[in-house]
């Protein structure tokens, strides 16, 4: 069949039509980039060659795995007061040995708990009192823990298309790391964060009358201590005396009068006239927490009964309400939280901060099909983004009755520790379709619906190495690769075209047609190229043309023993083939290597070789032997 000259012409004509559609994308792109509009670019680059980092520019990030709180996650629930405090001083010794001697921190527990029977803290993961086996166990949890974020993290970023990542990288490296590339970030900040979101996600019940408490609890721990507030913040190193002075001092319109805070008409907490005590001749708020929380501008609005504090002061508060003492003060089962969302009052930002129930009613993992949308009209949010979720079985039966029993009280919707949205519950919901309302723009509630969507990730992620590459490095590298290929391109023809003379000029029409093949399965297979892959192309060149050289010499041996020059031209391709064959297989045979276990330039670099080969393998044997055929004849002489 092959040999009829009609149906290889076919062939041929149909490969290369395949292979402009595919490139033609390409070609509009970079002939015309500075005349379109972002959104053109965006289309035709989905449909275009994929540029690696090192082309592209953008984003390489190294994540570690935070061990320590892995750790402490691992150890069973239920242990008392004085075995978490061990087990946290115990994980602090063995993050600081495997930092000092830098060794991983599983070989660090073995050296360090010789003293210590693991299974005090572990008994959840084994009943055994050998160490070496709770050890093992850990060993192989952290293991599952990395392979469960390496497939939330592939997840999480091929959903995401706010960057425009293309194909990103992702890959495991060593024992408790991995490393994600994505080519043509610009927002660097923003890409991290998305990275290194944890997406803990829950609804839980927000604790109003409970807060009232907590706050009395406090009171009552400064009487009976008999310290002020600014004593407790400095002592406990929440601020110096200095910075707290500076802090207190920024602060604009203090009202020193009695306060009082009103909720719905009612009188739920007051604050006495709160002394004040001279230290280096600046005036700090004393005596009474509540005093001083309202002397730094909490509000509170009509039929809220939870503060609004001036955001001037989250950090300070976040810090003072994460101490350990203030944390025993709090109502059983709760934890303290802070609204995402800032309000603007008059001249200052006010965050809201909650009280709520430690135990989730939902979790991430009864969360399904969440997506982002913008409400329609006649809802209460119409015009704004939202996240729409539904539920599974489990979540469904959950939200059902919870919502039955809690009618009229608040219910906190909370993604990585921030509130998102409190509503209140107007009726029983049996279907467990629910909505997240509160984000500035599209931009955030994609980004939320996303990271539900690929699921929250076992433990926490620590960026340890960021490096941003920037475009202009990239189209520095395009430029100085396509010099190179364009350079070493020339020679070639120049020298095929010299000593071969009509037949190098046959290998050179083969040898274009052979990097528009490759360029095309590119784009088919989205594969990305990089630096190294230019330098396979480059490769791909030399083997192209080292293929025809053997052909060529074939041909020639033929020749000079009397055959004519079509029994010359059968007999060269026939006898060179075993040789190409033999050559390309074993290259090929690493590079498929090289494309499996490499990554990175090493994947780039191997993908182009291989596609290479393949290409240089049809475009040597059958092209050129074509175009012999439709130009040469047993009477024609051969310039070869």
């Amino acid at each position: 069949m092959f040999e009829n000259l009609k149906t290889r012409i076919l062939i041929i004509l149909f490969f290369l039509v395949v292979s402009i559609y595919f490139l033609i994308p390409t070609i509009n792109l970079y002939s015309q980039y500075e005349q379109l509009t972002p959104k053109e670019k965006q289309t035709l680059e989905n449909q275009s060659i994929n540029l690696g980092l090192d082309l592209k520019g953008g984003l390489r990030i190294v994540l570690e795995l935070d061990d320590a709180i892995f750790l402490k996650r691992l150890s069973k629930p239920e242990l008392r007061k004085s075995s978490k405090i061990e087990l946290e001083t115990f994980i602090n010794d063995c993050m600081e040995y495997a930092k000092n001697n830098n060794v991983d921190v599983i070989k660090s527990i073995t050296q360090n708990s010789s003293n210590i029977k693991l299974n005090k803290f572990y008994s959840n993961l084994s009943t055994s009192s050998n160490n070496d086996e709770i050890i093992q166990l850990i060993k192989e949890h952290r293991s599952a823990t990395m392979n469960g974020i390496l497939d939330i993290m592939r997840k999480r970023i091929s959903d995401h298309d706010q960057y425009g990542l293309g194909e990103p990288t992702i890959q495991k490296v060593g024992k408790n790391r991995l490393i994600v590339e994505l080519a043509g970030i610009t927002d660097l900040e923003k890409a991290k964060a998305y990275i290194q979101r944890t997406a803990d996600f829950e609804i839980t019940l927000v604790k109003e009358d409970a807060f009232i408490t907590f706050v009395e609890n406090i009171e009552n721990f400064f009487a009976n201590e008999k310290i002020s507030f600014s004593e407790f913040i400095i002592k406990n190193n929440i601020l110096s005396k200095n910075d707290l002075i500076d802090l207190l001092n920024v602060k604009d319109n203090v009202n020193q009068e009695n306060i009082i805070i009103k909720n719905q008409n009612e009188s739920i907490i007051s604050s006495g006239t709160f002394g004040l005590e001279n230290i280096n001749n600046k005036l700090l708020p004393e005596q009474t927490i509540d005093g001083y929380l309202y002397q730094i501008n909490i509000i509170s609005l009509l039929g809220e009964s939870f503060p609004w504090i001036n955001n001037a002061y989250y950090s300070l508060l976040l810090d003072f309400f994460q101490n350990e003492e203030i944390k025993d003060r709090l109502p059983k089962s709760s934890k303290i939280v802070w609204a995402g969302d800032i309000q603007l009052f008059g001249a200052n930002e006010y965050r809201k901060v909650l009280l709520v129930s430690s135990k989730p009613v939902i979790t991430a993992g009864m969360i399904l099909n969440p997506k982002a949308k913008v409400a329609e009209l006649g809802a209460e949010n119409a015009g704004q983004w939202v996240v729409n979720l539904d539920m599974n079985k489990k979540g469904r039966a959950l939200w059902s009755r919870f919502t039955e029993r809690n009618i009229y009280k608040r219910a906190a919707i909370i993604l990585d520790n921030q509130v998102f949205f409190d509503p209140t519950i107007q009726s029983k919901i049996p279907n467990g379709k629910t909505q997240i309302t509160g984000f500035d723009n599209m931009q955030e509630a994609k980004e939320i619906a996303s990271v539900l969507k690929a699921g929250e990730l076992p433990a926490p992620i620590n960026a340890i190495q960021t490096n941003f590459i920037g475009p202009s490095l990239g189209e520095e590298s395009i430029k100085s690769g396509s010099k190179a290929m364009m350079l070493g391109m020339l020679l070639i023809f120049i020298f095929m075209i010299a000593y071969y003379k009509g037949s190098g000029l046959i290998a050179n029409i083969a040898l274009m047609i052979n990097l528009l093949f490759v360029l095309a399965i590119l784009v088919t297979l989205d594969a990305i190229l990089t630096l190294p892959g230019i330098a396979g192309l480059l490769l791909t060149v030399g083997m192209t043309v080292d293929a025809n050289v053997i052909i060529f010499e074939r041909i020639k041996e033929e020749l000079n023993s009397g055959f004519n020059v079509s029994q010359a031209l059968n007999a060269g391709y026939n006898k060179a083939f075993l040789t190409i064959l033999d050559a390309n297989v074993t290259t090929l045979i690493t590079a498929f290597v090289l494309s499996f276990i490499g990554s990175g330039p090493i994947k780039g670099f191997a993908t182009t070789l291989s596609v290479g080969i393949i290409c240089s393998m049809f475009t040597a044997i059958f092209i050129t032997k074509t175009i012999f055929l439709l130009f040469i004849n047993s009477k024609n002489k051969l310039s070869i």
